[in-house]
């Protein structure tokens, strides 16, 4: 595969051929999005999968009317970003980094003071 061809080469969908994506490859495409680097490490998104037929309906109707290939997809991905954090939010990312990159102490504490410097918080929040 070459991978800047294939970057090259866009499609945009006007229409849906009808079959369903298999779960197997949905799973692919989460667990991608999922690895796909963030620049901070931490993912400021949920996505979501609506298969539903009357709720992808629903999504085109008030929220996406332009998009005229919705009503045909099997699956459609939902990304809801998250605007602002917590301190609640960092100590759940610093704990969970420390757990991963088994990093303990002072380096950790670092992590969660420079976090939280970056983002404005003080002990109260």
């Amino acid at each position: 595969m070459d991978l800047i061809k294939d970057l090259n080469w866009r499609y945009a969908c006007k229409w849906m051929n009808g079959k369903k994506i298999e779960k197997k490859d949905i799973d692919i495409i989460l667990e991608s999005i999922r690895l796909a680097p963030k620049s901070s490490g931490m993912q400021l998104f949920k996505g979501f999968v609506v298969e539903d037929k009357e709720k992808i309906n629903e999504i085109f109707e008030k929220a996406a009317i332009r998009q005229k290939m919705l009503p045909g997809c099997s699956h459609l991905l939902v990304f809801a970003a998250q605007t602002s954090l917590s301190k609640t939010d960092i100590d759940e990312f610093i704990n969970r980094l420390g757990e991963v990159r088994n990093i303990t102490g002072e380096r950790l504490e670092e992590y969660r003071d420079k976090w939280s410097i970056l983002l404005g918080l003080s002990e109260s929040e």
